[in-house]
């Protein structure tokens, strides 16, 4: 089952990628096909792991452009990550 199949009616994908990006484990939406509410789990939360990786090694490097590119990387792992491997839940 791919990451973005609805776990009530199996329609793929249930929820556009913008829209699963920003889903948290507190915060549901509807599938597009059966209208039954969606989320993801706790374990989301693990997409996050680049992002604070990256703002501990910001504080040992100096240059700005350097921070930005790392802290847009980091972003960009973690859409990858939630969109290809979090999977949809029932809620």
């Amino acid at each position: 089952m791919k990451a973005t199949t609805c776990p009530h009616c199996g329609h793929s994908p249930a929820v556009p990628l913008w829209r699963k990006s920003t889903l948290g484990p507190a915060v549901t939406t509807r599938c597009r096909a059966c209208n039954h509410k969606v989320s993801v789990s706790w374990t989301s939360l693990l997409t996050l792991i680049p992002m604070f990786g990256v703002i501990s090694l910001t504080s040992l490097s100096t240059g700005i452009a350097t921070n930005v590119a790392l802290l847009a990387v980091a972003l960009v792992l973690g859409y990858v990550l939630q969109w290809k491997f979090v999977p949809l839940v029932k809620r």
